[in-house]
């Protein structure tokens, strides 16, 4: 599986936003980044204040919100109980991470960065990849398709492997 460059993709989202708003002056322009904790800044899922105190980091993540952080306006977005955010800050605390806070709700935001998210628009219209020599944002060689979930992996007219289909009813 292809994996998109976190902090290249931040910035191609801050171009965006600027073309929105129609202004070129890209220091003006910060993100809301949402950041999940578990499976995301840690490695593993907590479930309780002992687990959430001592998760091991995900180092990588880590060094992602923090270099983030100084620029734009991360949160913590997370489906942990309101019973372990204390436990939660002191972590976080503990790992030199600045957020402006810890939220179990959703709200809005211009990224969010979670181990189960997926961005339909990215994978169905733009999917993009970086390559070991071109960093640009690259469409893919081949287009993506989506499968029904009744079906799995097979045409809903003829059953056969979507891959291999010919009856054009993909």
């Amino acid at each position: 599986m292809e994996t998109v460059d976190i902090l290249e993709y931040i910035e191609f989202t801050r171009m965006a936003k600027a073309e929105r708003m129609k202004t070129e002056a890209l220091n003006e322009i910060y993100l809301l980044i949402g950041f999940d904790m578990d499976k995301t800044l840690t490695e593993e899922t907590c479930w309780t204040e002992e687990d959430c105190l001592n998760a091991e980091p995900n180092i990588e993540m880590v060094q992602v919100i923090k270099k983030v952080s100084l620029r734009d306006i991360t949160f913590i977005y997370t489906g942990r109980q309101l019973e372990l955010f204390n436990a939660t800050y002191r972590w976080l605390m503990r790992q030199e991470i600045r957020v402006w806070g810890v939220t179990n709700f959703k709200m809005p935001a211009d990224i969010y960065v979670d181990d189960r998210a997926i961005n339909p628009f990215l994978n169905t219209k733009i999917i993009t990849k970086k390559t070991s020599t071109h960093s640009a944002w690259q469409k893919p060689e081949k287009e993506v398709k989506f499968y029904d979930p009744v079906t799995l992996d097979h045409c809903n007219n003829c059953s056969n492997d979507c891959d291999n289909c010919e009856c054009g009813n993909v």
